[in-house]
């Protein structure tokens, strides 16, 4: 399903320069944001911020083809986010986060962003491909609630997702999520339905949607050994495969001009199962979590 742009030039000086030196621009747009993007201890970091980045692929307004003028079968964007999450997941303390972001895309049917690379196919009303990611670990460091419990490598995963449409307003979506490099070792599954609210401007969109993971995700990242017992202090805990959270969250998106995007999101998960009863989470922790942000980009 494609949302179209208003064509409708806005005829102002600064947009007039914008799309006289589109590249120059962007390039600065994204040294400007490395430059103020927070100082991160690890890479796990890193791959955490990029799990909002995320979150923005298919927010309107930052997932349809940006304006060209040419046609190419190159699509870029390059612009920064500001946004909070929580310090790790379970947790009941959040903290900041500024960062690029970015997109490569070529003719749509490869696409780089963030953490992941794309190969997909898309029809008219449908999007099927695979995906290779970086997964985000975490650090004991990152919470004094953590403290004993270790440190959870991040890791590389390849996996599968679709979507369908089913009219112009309804849409089913699917991905999945194998680690098979560091880390968890775990799948993860994320199923739900989004549905485009009836406005033209801004684009609206509400999604709602369950994840389910593996035990040997759930055994890293909520279960408590006899020797994490005893350096944290927290009783032991054995996490099983199931579904491990329930997702809303409304997302919105508005075309400054026809290269100029400005989108947000409001995220709530809630944490059920056994990732709920987990002493990580309610110990200390909350089985409550958000997650939000705001971007603008260039597109081009």
């Amino acid at each position: 399903m494609s949302y179209l742009r208003n064509k409708s030039p806005v005829q102002s000086a600064p947009e007039n320069l914008y799309r006289a030196r589109p590249v120059e621009f962007a390039a600065a747009i994204l040294a400007s944001c490395l430059l103020a993007g927070p100082a991160v201890a690890d890479f796990d970091d890193v791959t955490t911020v990029m799990d909002l980045e995320d979150d923005f692929q298919e927010t309107p307004g930052f997932d349809t083809r940006p304006a060209n003028d040419d046609e190419s079968d190159w699509d870029f964007r390059v612009g920064a986010l500001v946004g909070f999450k929580p310090e790790y997941e379970g947790s009941d303390d959040y903290e900041s986060v500024l960062a690029p972001n970015w997109r490569v895309a070529w003719r749509r049917t490869i696409v780089l962003q963030g953490k992941n690379l794309r190969v997909q196919y898309t029809g008219d009303n449908y999007r099927v491909g695979a995906l290779v990611g970086k997964e985000s670990g975490r650090d004991e460091d990152d919470n004094d609630n953590l403290e004993g419990l270790g440190d959870v490598d991040s890791g590389w995963s390849a996996g599968l997702f679709g979507r369908y449409d089913i009219d112009e307003h309804i849409r089913l979506q699917a991905e999945g999520r194998q680690e098979f490099a560091g880390g968890h070792s775990g799948l993860v599954v994320d199923a739900g339905a989004e549905v485009t609210l009836p406005f033209d401007s801004p684009l609206l969109r509400a999604y709602a949607g369950v994840t389910y993971a593996s035990s040997d995700y759930m055994e890293e990242f909520f279960s408590i050994s006899s020797k994490q017992s005893a350096n944290s202090g927290k009783p032991t805990y054995d996490a099983d495969a199931g579904i491990k959270n329930v997702t809303l969250s409304l997302s919105a998106g508005y075309d400054i001009t026809d290269n100029w995007v400005i989108g947000a999101i409001i995220r709530y998960d809630r944490l059920v199962g056994d990732a709920e009863d987990s002493p990580i989470v309610d110990d200390g922790g909350s089985r409550d979590q958000f997650t939000g942000g705001v971007s603008i980009a260039y597109q081009f």
